[in-house]
Protein backbone atom coordinates (compact mmCIF):
# COMPACT_ATOMS: atom_id res chain seq x y z
CA UNK A 1 0.00 0.00 0.00
CA UNK A 2 2.79 2.42 0.93
CA UNK A 3 4.59 1.69 -2.32
CA UNK A 4 1.52 2.63 -4.37
CA UNK A 5 1.12 5.95 -2.58
CA UNK A 6 4.79 6.75 -3.09
CA UNK A 7 4.59 5.77 -6.76
CA UNK A 8 1.44 7.86 -7.21
CA UNK A 9 3.13 10.78 -5.46
CA UNK A 10 6.21 10.50 -7.70
CA UNK A 11 4.05 10.17 -10.80
CA UNK A 12 2.03 13.24 -9.82
CA UNK A 13 5.14 15.40 -9.38
CA UNK A 14 7.11 14.01 -12.34
CA UNK A 15 6.08 16.83 -14.77
CA UNK A 16 6.88 19.45 -12.14
CA UNK A 17 10.28 17.84 -11.49
CA UNK A 18 11.03 17.93 -15.23
CA UNK A 19 10.02 21.59 -15.42
CA UNK A 20 12.17 22.46 -12.40
CA UNK A 21 15.09 20.57 -13.93
CA UNK A 22 14.70 22.51 -17.18
CA UNK A 23 14.51 25.84 -15.35
CA UNK A 24 17.55 25.04 -13.21
CA UNK A 25 19.55 23.97 -16.27
CA UNK A 26 18.65 27.21 -18.06
CA UNK A 27 19.63 29.21 -14.98
CA UNK A 28 22.96 27.40 -14.63
CA UNK A 29 23.66 27.86 -18.34
CA UNK A 30 22.96 31.58 -17.96
CA UNK A 31 25.27 31.83 -14.97
CA UNK A 32 28.00 29.96 -16.85
CA UNK A 33 27.65 32.35 -19.79
CA UNK A 34 27.83 35.34 -17.44
CA UNK A 35 30.96 33.95 -15.78
CA UNK A 36 32.64 33.41 -19.14
CA UNK A 37 31.77 36.96 -20.21
CA UNK A 38 33.12 38.37 -16.94
CA UNK A 39 36.32 36.37 -17.33
CA UNK A 40 36.79 37.62 -20.89
CA UNK A 41 36.19 41.20 -19.74
CA UNK A 42 38.71 40.82 -16.91
CA UNK A 43 41.29 39.38 -19.30
CA UNK A 44 40.76 42.26 -21.73
CA UNK A 45 41.08 44.77 -18.89
CA UNK A 46 44.29 43.13 -17.67
CA UNK A 47 45.69 43.23 -21.21
CA UNK A 48 44.83 46.92 -21.54
CA UNK A 49 46.44 47.68 -18.17
CA UNK A 50 49.57 45.77 -19.22
CA UNK A 51 49.81 47.78 -22.45
CA UNK A 52 49.35 51.05 -20.52
CA UNK A 53 52.09 50.06 -18.07
CA UNK A 54 54.44 49.16 -20.92
CA UNK A 55 53.77 52.49 -22.63
CA UNK A 56 54.34 54.41 -19.39
CA UNK A 57 57.62 52.56 -18.79
CA UNK A 58 58.72 53.27 -22.36
CA UNK A 59 57.87 56.96 -22.01
CA UNK A 60 59.77 57.13 -18.72
CA UNK A 61 62.83 55.50 -20.32
CA UNK A 62 62.65 57.97 -23.20
CA UNK A 63 62.34 60.91 -20.79
CA UNK A 64 65.27 59.64 -18.73
CA UNK A 65 67.34 59.16 -21.87
CA UNK A 66 66.44 62.67 -23.09
CA UNK A 67 67.24 64.20 -19.68
CA UNK A 68 70.61 62.42 -19.65
CA UNK A 69 71.35 63.71 -23.16
CA UNK A 70 70.30 67.22 -22.14
CA UNK A 71 72.50 67.07 -19.04
CA UNK A 72 75.46 65.82 -21.09
CA UNK A 73 74.93 68.55 -23.70
CA UNK A 74 74.52 71.20 -21.01
CA UNK A 75 77.69 70.25 -19.15
CA UNK A 76 79.57 70.02 -22.45
CA UNK A 77 78.41 73.54 -23.37
CA UNK A 78 79.43 74.86 -19.95
CA UNK A 79 82.88 73.33 -20.35
CA UNK A 80 83.25 74.93 -23.77
CA UNK A 81 82.21 78.33 -22.40
CA UNK A 82 84.75 78.19 -19.58
CA UNK A 83 87.67 77.72 -22.00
Amino acid sequence: MMFRKEAAFNEYFKPIDKEVETIMKAQLDGEEKTMKEMLATMQQRAFIEEIKAERAAKMKRQDTKQNNQDATTSSSNQSDQMR
